[in-house]
């Protein structure tokens, strides 16, 4: 702050704390300009804490809903070949 204290005074003024909040908004511009610049990072990891590693194009609550259903009607389409296949013998 002691730049910015133009009159050297120990106080910092309106126009004073006003050249801070534009240097401060200058900075941040310059430092969005330098992030926008470099390359996009993406990284796919397993989570740690054992959760199920789900993604795709809808929500994990859809997707979800969806892997359900799918289990839900295979496992009753085996239960169903079981039972054919065991009146069978």
């Amino acid at each position: 702050m002691a730049r910015f204290d133009v009159d050297h005074d120990g106080n910092i003024s309106a126009e004073e704390w006003q050249q801070v909040r534009e240097a401060a908004r200058a900075e941040i511009l310059a430092e969005h300009r330098a992030q926008a610049q470099q390359p996009g990072f993406n990284m796919l990891v397993r989570p740690s804490d054992h959760r199920p590693f789900i993604f795709g194009p809808a929500s994990v609550k859809t997707l979800s809903q969806r892997y359900r259903r799918s289990a839900a009607l295979l496992s009753s389409i085996a239960f169903i070949c079981l039972v054919v296949g065991t009146r069978s013998l």
